[in-house]
């Protein structure tokens, strides 16, 4: 190491110290004890193998040594420990910045080093079934205040996140899946409820509940764009769950429900005030909705049928075919454009009515000779003003 603009060794750079001050005659300044032969190299604490030194003397002590011996890990970890750990009873000399990020440097690829392969303390061995039960119970139900989560927030976000820059090959995110799918899940089988006590379940869907509730909900007062809908649209196309899996979900579900008190817990969960909308009312807009989605052609089962001539509304053809006594499969011929009227009447579908063969048939709310809010106070699904 370069200092004063000589190149010293260790040895040297001791010896100096050795010469021109003495071993511990640093008087009333804050200094620190060193072994001159480290205790990791079968140092003593014999006299002679001891020497005070300043602050700045004893991290350059450390660096020389780490620097002269690059494979010796104790040494490199007693050098980052001088520029890192902080003592209420110690004044560690405050490292420039050029300086920490060189300690942080070495710190890091001997980490690496000391943990990777057989030089990981848990290489070649696996939790017992009994340990990994234990760590599971330990984490369970555990939750951060806001300021411990905001702490780990912080050191992972941005430039902090080892990730920061970077990305996962395709082979990768592959590889972690299959680690990860199935079976070899540690959490495979196990729902929350099994990993939990009772209560700690409880404080745990209430934490869930509230961490996603208002303004704490990632998605409060945003709308996926038309373009987000499309891309969620296009991954869920075609995805079908395979028989085993479906198996195993309704296995799971019949095995929850087949037991009485179950069923008694989930009926309590959504009974009175424990129900979400309890104490609530859906506005005239939420009916609305509520019915638009359900009626026409968003229907399951149903279009409503209207008599053109009355302007009255039925929920089927049966219903308007007992109305004026004619065959309501007439009306639905009419309806589909097949017959030209019904019984004298003409006929319409509510809402457009797709053909088997993918042609649209305009309904009565199309072509205008009627609202759909008139419709849905004629069904009485709403109340007229």
């Amino acid at each position: 190491m370069i200092l004063g603009g000589v190149l010293l060794t260790y040895q040297e750079f001791i010896q100096n110290i050795l010469d021109t001050r003495g071993r511990f005659a640093c008087g009333d300044e804050y200094h620190e004890r060193h072994h001159i032969i480290p205790k990791c190299m079968n140092g003593s604490n014999e006299k002679e193998n001891l020497i005070d030194l300043y602050a700045r003397e004893h991290f350059i002590a450390h660096k020389m040594l780490a620097d002269e011996n690059p494979d010796n890990d104790g040494l490199i970890l007693a050098y980052t420990c001088m520029a890192f750990i902080k003592r209420d009873d110690t004044e560690r000399y405050e490292l420039t910045p050029e300086e920490y990020e060189e300690v942080r440097i070495i710190h890091a690829k001997t980490i690496s080093r000391r943990h990777t392969g057989e030089g990981n303390p848990f290489y070649g061995k696996y939790h017992t079934e009994e340990t990994k039960q234990k760590i599971v119970e330990f984490n369970s139900g555990r939750v951060y205040s806001e300021e411990t989560r905001k702490k780990m927030s912080d050191s992972l976000s941005g430039e902090n996140n080892p990730m920061f820059g970077k990305h996962w090959s395709q082979q990768q995110i592959e590889n972690m899946k299959q680690k990860m799918n199935g079976e070899n899940n540690p959490m495979f089988g196990i729902s929350p409820q099994e990993r939990m006590n009772e209560e700690t379940y409880k404080q745990w869907k209430v934490h869930l509940q509230e961490s996603n509730k208002g303004k704490n909900n990632p998605m409060f007062g945003k709308h996926h764009t038309e373009e987000s809908k499309i891309k969620i649209s296009e991954a869920k196309k075609g995805v079908t769950h395979s028989e085993e899996t479906k198996k195993k979900q309704s296995d799971a579900q019949i095995k929850r429900y087949a037991n009485p008190e179950e069923r008694k817990k989930q009926s309590q969960r959504m009974s009175g005030e424990n129900h979400p909308l309890y104490g609530q009312h859906h506005s005239k807009e939420t009916k609305q909705k509520i019915s638009f989605s359900k009626s026409g052609c968003n229907a399951k089962h149903t279009n409503p049928i209207i008599n053109v001539d009355t302007n009255q509304v039925y929920y089927s053809s049966a219903m308007a075919g007992n109305d004026v006594d004619i065959d309501p499969s007439s009306i639905l011929k009419c309806c589909k454009g097949i017959y030209k009227n019904s019984g004298g009447y003409n006929w319409k579908y509510v809402y457009d009515y797709i053909t088997k063969d993918g042609e649209a048939i305009p309904g009565a709310i199309t072509l205008g000779i009627i609202t759909e809010e008139e419709v849905l106070i004629q069904l009485n699904i709403i109340k007229g003003d």
